[in-house]
């Protein structure tokens, strides 16, 4: 039973460690520069963690020791998330904001119409609020439920395919910097009666800030979600609504709580429509390419069973044959 993670496990150790490479490469020729204490306070907590995950091991609780690994080894991928998004940031494209209304406008979307809509029903502002917050728990929490039902290969895949999800978010958004729905459209929290807009503009001074010339120092405890096309936040939840599909008790939970998450990004924060949209639809390539890997991970493990159980000896199988 404890060689049954150990290859999508190493699957999932080499795209950290390709992560981390990517994310000292931004940092040698890019214009960020990290905190050496931040660094020290964050992989220190999570080295701590990967002791008591590895203890576990040890001990003989295999599944308790994957149900702590899968959220260490999503909070290792927050440090490169960040890097990378503020370098794409930094990058000196210039906004995008007119493009972006131009899409929107090309769909049929009327984004002030639908704030109003939302605004003018408390309930579903305050459940779409909610659902918005609940980012950070899901993409923790999914993971850990898979593992501790010792799906280990499925809980590599929803860490994996949120990697995927960052970088291939970041590379495409640093041709897309913007400033967001709110901010454009001139629409301020003191216009809103039940929509809580604070992720509309929360953002604004790290974006600001990382878009000015010369080096930005990235403090970890600021740090914001400043990407704005394609919306990562979108793409999660479509990540975690394919992730809780595995299992017929969350399935349908899920999908309607992503299914309101990723409309809070249009009415709680900074997005337009074309955003989500490019956000689900590229969080469902990731979807395919970690079912992919991990896929085949599962194959090989499969193939490899049969060559890890013992041969009968000669004498053991005449006896099962006289049996």
């Amino acid at each position: 039973m404890r060689l049954a993670p150990r290859r999508p496990a190493l699957r999932l150790a080499g795209l950290l460690l390709a992560a981390h490479g990517a994310m000292l490469a931004t940092l040698a020729f890019g214009k960020i520069t990290l905190d050496l204490d931040d660094v020290k306070q964050i992989y220190g907590l999570l080295f701590i963690l990967g002791v008591l995950a590895a203890g576990l091991g040890a001990a003989g609780f295999p599944r308790f020791a994957l149900g702590l690994a899968a959220p260490v080894a999503c909070l290792l991928l927050a440090p490169p998330v960040a890097v990378w998004s503020y370098q794409a940031m930094g990058a000196g494209f210039p906004l995008a904001d007119d493009r972006l209304v131009a899409m929107d406008a090309a769909l049929g979307f009327d984004w002030r119409s639908f704030i109003a809509f939302v605004d003018g029903r408390p309930a579903l502002a305050f459940a779409l609020d909610l659902a918005y917050r609940s980012f950070t728990p899901q993409l923790l929490l999914l993971p850990m439920i898979f593992a501790l039902r010792g799906d280990a290969a499925h809980a590599c895949a929803i860490i994996a395919a949120y990697a995927l999800l960052c970088f291939s978010a970041a590379v495409i958004g640093a041709f897309f910097p913007a400033l967001g729905t709110y901010v454009v459209y001139g629409v301020a929290q003191s216009d809103l009666t039940s929509i809580d807009a604070h992720y509309g503009f929360f953002f604004l001074p790290e974006f600001n800030a990382v878009r000015e010339p010369g080096p930005f120092l990235l403090d970890f405890d600021k740090a914001a979600g400043i990407l704005t096309f394609p919306s990562v936040h979108a793409g999660a939840a479509t990540l975690c609504a394919w992730a809780a599909w595995r299992s017929p008790v969350l399935r349908w939970p899920f999908l309607i709580l992503n299914v309101f998450m990723a409309t809070a990004a249009v009415s709680h924060a900074n997005h337009y429509l074309i955003d989500v949209a490019a956000g689900v639809a590229l969080a469902a390539a990731c979807a395919w390419l970690a079912t992919m890997l991990f896929r085949a991970s599962e194959q090989g493990l499969g193939a490899m069973r049969p060559a890890l159980r013992p041969h009968p000896t000669q004498g053991e199988g005449a006896a099962d044959v006289s049996a």
